[in-house]
């Protein structure tokens, strides 16, 4: 047989306003209990969990998982996935707007954006590294992607990279990607593609700069020393 004991309902409701009291008198205090930020640690160091070792951090060259999962910890795209994957949130990028019927991007970078040797990122350098994604030299894992979908990026990328040697500079300053000014940078299509965003947060769109690169050529992501992000 079991028995059931009947609450008190005045001790309830005195202990709901004793604990509405203390609760309202905990938020009006002040001081440096409620302001100071968490504890940081001594080593500030971010450890990522991978499958393998990566090949390279190279955005043009990056194409597995734990590859990847490095450059989104150490690089930034115009833009980047919203947490919730519902959209893009802004990153390098403060903001963009399209034109000309869905066939032309425009993004605002954000004039504080910089490298590691804090260097400002520039919008040059978001032309150079996405001519070199569609240049057939690099053979770029993600060409495909890019020059499916920007102007004149099939034609460059279907070019031979030893019998077109000679042309193929030439050819990267067709594409439809243009640097306005230090902080604009255009895009223009081959044709209206609304998953072109996404195109802009993948790892792979990350900035990358041509003195760097020139400087230490294809292994320049390859140490510590020469890895520029």
């Amino acid at each position: 047989m079991m028995n059931f004991v009947t609450p008190n309902l005045g001790l309830l409701r005195a202990l709901a306003t004793a604990l509405v009291v203390v609760a309202s008198a905990s938020a009006c205090q002040s001081g440096p209990a409620l302001t100071q930020g968490p504890k940081l640690a001594k080593d500030q160091m971010l450890r990522v969990q991978l499958e393998d070792q990566p090949g390279s951090l190279d955005p043009g060259q990056t194409q597995y998982p734990y590859e990847t999962a490095v450059l989104r910890a150490i690089s930034e795209p115009l833009v980047k996935p919203a947490a919730d994957l519902s959209g893009v949130v802004p990153a390098t990028a403060q903001s963009y707007e399209v034109a000309n019927g869905g066939t032309v991007y425009v993004f605002h970078l954000r004039p504080n954006a910089g490298y590691s040797d804090g260097v400002p990122v520039k919008a040059q350098d978001f032309v150079y590294a996405w001519q070199r994604l569609i240049d057939p030299r690099l053979a770029s894992p993600e060409e495909t992607f890019f020059s499916g979908a920007i102007l004149n990026g099939d034609k460059v990328s279907a070019m031979d990279a030893q019998r077109d040697a000679t042309r193929i500079d030439a050819a990267l300053a067709t594409l439809g990607l243009k640097a306005l000014d230090d902080f604009t940078f255009q895009v223009a299509l081959s044709q209206p593609d609304p998953a072109f965003i996404w195109l802009a947060a993948m790892p792979a769109a990350a900035p990358v700069r041509q003195d760097v690169v020139k400087k230490s050529g294809d292994k320049w992501s390859a140490s510590p020393d020469t890895l520029v992000t």
